[in-house]
């Protein structure tokens, strides 16, 4: 997990914006500017690559805080070193 919550924190700065020490572990995706469903998906999606796990589709309804994913993440054996790190690049949500 070490490697994890770093991860996380630079995948959804590069796909907000936002800086990697804004988001919160616990608090909720939808108060988080620039977080919704798509961007929840484009980080498990980025997850699942990076750390070669599969994250079940039944945990989406869980996944509420950047707490949340980390722990779902550890969960399915995401949390050594990424197999290869993601260049994700900011985005714009439905662009």
């Amino acid at each position: 997990m070490e490697a994890l919550e770093p991860f996380l924190r630079r995948v959804l700065a590069d796909l907000t914006g936002d800086p990697p020490e804004s988001f919160e572990l616990e608090e909720p995706f939808r108060r988080s500017a620039g977080i919704d469903s798509l961007v929840v998906l484009q980080v498990v999606a980025a997850v699942e690559e990076a750390f070669q796990v599969q994250i079940p589709d039944d945990s989406f309804e869980d996944l509420r805080t950047l707490g949340d994913l980390v722990r779902i993440a550890s969960a399915v054996g995401a949390g050594a070193e990424p197999a290869h790190p993601l260049p994700v690049g900011r985005r714009s949500v439905g662009g």
